[in-house]
């Protein structure tokens, strides 16, 4: 039916959250069988966005405990499911879980292919984030490649990065709270005004 239908499709999404709050929380065991029970309910209902967010999960918590080689079979899956379905965020990640567990393997070149790759893609979508740890995972990868040059300009950059979103994000802020003051101020003066109006209405008619 379809409330059977949507309720496996909400269950699938708490799983796939439930798995995250886990992991944040260290409770790896937990996040692994709430991830893997989200993929099993992802891949039978075809829901491509909570397949592509249970792999990137799996394959995190494995990288945690050790288990580099499943890990990165997990990222190659979420990688493949993610070009497939035209999910650039998802592929992005993917890139990026690839070259932070390649730097963990001392697979250095193989850290500089993929994050070179998550960083074009992240800069041509301008996920600002994703390209602000690209840098500083290149950066790392140049230092140990004996690369001073190029681990300097993308630490440089980074850095730049960071802190122009910091100011940006910082500005937005100062904004919306600009905005929240005024707010509140139209509210508080239309207040001031509607008991102003309501005395001096009782006052006339006390007055006539």
């Amino acid at each position: 039916t379809v409330s059977a239908l949507e309720n496996r499709v909400l269950e699938a999404i708490v799983r796939v959250n439930l798995g995250y709050a886990h992991k944040r929380l260290n409770q790896d065991q937990a996040a692994l069988t709430s991830f893997e029970t989200a993929l099993t309910f992802a891949q039978d209902l075809k829901l491509n966005k909570v397949e592509i967010a249970a792999l990137d999960g799996l394959g995190q918590i494995y990288s945690k405990l050790g288990q580099l080689e499943k890990a990165l079979v997990f990222h190659q899956q979420a990688l493949d499911q993610s070009r497939y379905s035209g999910d650039v965020e998802g592929e992005i990640d993917a890139l990026l879980n690839f070259a932070r567990d390649y730097a963990i393997a001392k697979r250095f070149e193989d850290v500089l292919e993929v994050a070179t790759q998550a960083l074009q893609i992240a800069q041509k979508v301008a996920r600002k984030k994703s390209v602000i740890e690209a840098h500083h995972v290149l950066s790392q990868a140049y230092e140990h490649r004996h690369n001073p040059q190029q681990a300097l300009f993308h630490f440089r950059e980074g850095y730049r990065l960071e802190k122009f979103l910091f100011n940006e994000e910082r500005e937005n802020k100062n904004r919306q709270l600009a905005i929240q003051f005024d707010l509140e101020r139209a509210q508080y003066q239309a207040g001031v005004y509607r008991i102003r109006t309501e005395i001096e209405r009782e006052a006339k008619e006390r007055a006539e």
